[in-house]
């Protein structure tokens, strides 16, 4: 990750230590493994928005990685906002870094990390989490509230439109000149500028 991301390199890596406290080595592996599949899914298919929403009752999903919190903070740190019993992805710039820092990142080395890690950062950390997860689901309900709003906006112009009444054509069909004139029967000439 570049050097500006120092801040999300540190949120992603208290992310990883919460998993890895919360749960053994096969599940956290396991966890760790869907997280890169679902990311790994959302740069192969980029138009796709089915690879951008997980439903958390998803008896793999929920099993493998909704269930742990930390996998919950990752997922939320990564780009994705909770949001009606689905995570969706709400920004997706920073997918290829994440799943570098999680692929590069050695977690067996870890464990002498957590230790150090005491009560107060992990408590002030987990708040800091909890308070840009609260901000991603209020951007996210904006979000959906406004085209919610644009939607019905269409939709009431179209019910409009299709309500008015439809006004007769003052127009009559002429056949052939219909007696028109040309301007050189009227006496204009149009090779000398008008009249």
């Amino acid at each position: 990750m570049a050097s500006g991301d120092v801040n999300v390199t540190e949120i992603l890596d208290t992310c990883v230590l919460l998993l890895k406290a919360e749960c053994d080595e096969v599940q956290f592996r396991a966890a760790l493994e869907t997280i890169l599949k679902i990311f790994r899914n959302v740069l192969a298919h980029p138009g796709e928005e089915k690879y951008k929403s997980i439903k958390t009752e998803n008896k793999t999903f929920n099993s493998r990685v909704w269930r742990f919190s930390g996998s919950q903070q990752l997922l939320l740190a990564s780009g994705w906002t909770e949001v009606d019993g689905h995570v969706v992805l709400t920004d997706d710039t920073r997918l290829k870094d994440i799943i570098g820092f999680i692929e590069t990142s050695s977690y067996d080395n870890r464990e002498s990390q957590r230790s150090s890690l005491n009560s107060k950062e992990a408590d002030a950390k987990q708040e800091k989490l909890n308070e840009d997860r609260k901000k991603q689901q209020d951007q996210y309900k904006k979000m959906m509230m406004e085209k919610k709003r644009i939607s019905e906006m269409i939709k009431a112009d179209r019910q409009e439109t299709s309500a008015r009444k439809s006004k007769d054509s003052h127009a009559t069909h002429m056949d052939g000149q219909g007696g028109m004139k040309r301007y050189d029967d009227i006496g204009i000439d149009v090779n000398k500028g008008g009249g």
